[in-house]
């Protein structure tokens, strides 16, 4: 039987906030790890949400923890107790529930935490960097680890990056266009591909994503849009399509490229699409990596 928290309820925890953490108290701390970061790194996160079961009872639902004077503070102060204790942690927080419906389950006869589950998403912006992290442990008054409580972040979304270069001379993007795929849809950790994208609607229309007035000059690569794109985890299709008008050597040339469709988009991966232009010839081309790989630990 599996238990979601959707609101809050305050059991052991008190309405203090403070600066920093006691070391050795037996007050609930965390560290945070980020295991693949547009969040580069920890440093990149100011605040996220934490849930909190205990014995699989709801006691913090989405508790804002947040930087302050270099430590990560929360309101609600919550004391370790006997038995089990089921974390989570969602990042970005604050999210607004038009653009993000998020819950948490718990096993309540296993006892332990399941994954967050997303019941609605709206990523048109490509700008949210969806991470989750779970943690359980079971304390123990007789022997007590009070050490603060290692959430290790994963991204839930693929990075999309697209670039353009100039074999020679300087090329002006007039207008690119990147179109036609899926930025609502839901998230079932329990699914075999764990997103489903929406169909296309009224109201869930299809991604596009513009840029206009780009100069790129020869060996030198240029972003397209400012900051790479978040985006959901999907097959590639030929309805996502790359528009491109340009203007090189003085003349002015249209051309639309699909996607190689055999690099689908998957989860806590980077997509680098590279435009190369070359005298009336434009290639496009891509690579796939990881996420920038990064450990890196923070103390909540």
């Amino acid at each position: 039987t599996a238990l979601a928290i959707a609101a809050f309820a305050a059991a052991a925890c008190t309405k203090t906030a403070v600066s920093v953490q006691p070391g050795g108290s037996a007050y609930i701390s965390f560290s945070t790890a980020v295991s693949r970061a547009a969040v580069d790194d920890a440093s990149d996160i100011s605040e996220f949400g934490v849930w909190l079961f205990k014995d699989t009872s709801p006691v913090l639902a989405g508790e804002r923890v947040y930087l302050s004077g270099g430590s990560w503070v929360y309101d609600n102060l919550c004391r370790w107790t006997d038995g089990p204790h089921l974390f989570g942690a969602f990042h970005p927080y604050g999210l607004p529930e038009n653009v993000i419906n998020v819950v948490l389950e718990v096993d309540k006869e296993q006892g332990t935490a399941d994954e967050f589950e997303i019941v609605y998403y709206d990523g048109s912006s490509g700008e949210h960097d969806l991470m989750t992290a779970v943690y359980t442990r079971t304390f123990d008054s007789a022997a007590p680890d009070t050490s603060p409580v290692t959430l290790l972040f994963s991204h839930l979304l693929s990075r999309i990056r697209v670039e353009a270069v100039a074999g020679s001379g300087e090329v002006t993007l007039n207008s690119v266009e990147f179109s036609g795929m899926g930025v609502y849809g839901t998230y079932n950790y329990q699914t075999d591909d764990k997103w489903e994208v929406s169909p296309f609607g009224e109201h869930t229309p299809p991604g596009s994503f513009t840029a206009l007035d780009l100069t790129v000059t020869a060996g030198t690569s240029t972003p397209v849009f400012k900051e790479d794109l978040l985006l959901i985890p999907q097959d590639v299709t030929s309805s996502i399509t790359l528009k491109v008008n340009y203007t090189s050597d003085g003349e002015t040339r249209d051309r639309t490229f699909t996607l190689p469709e055999a690099t689908d988009w998957e989860e806590g991966k980077s997509y680098r699409y590279t435009l190369k232009f070359n005298m009336e010839d434009v290639s496009l081309g891509v690579t796939v990596a990881d996420w920038t790989v990064v450990d890196t630990s923070v103390e909540w």
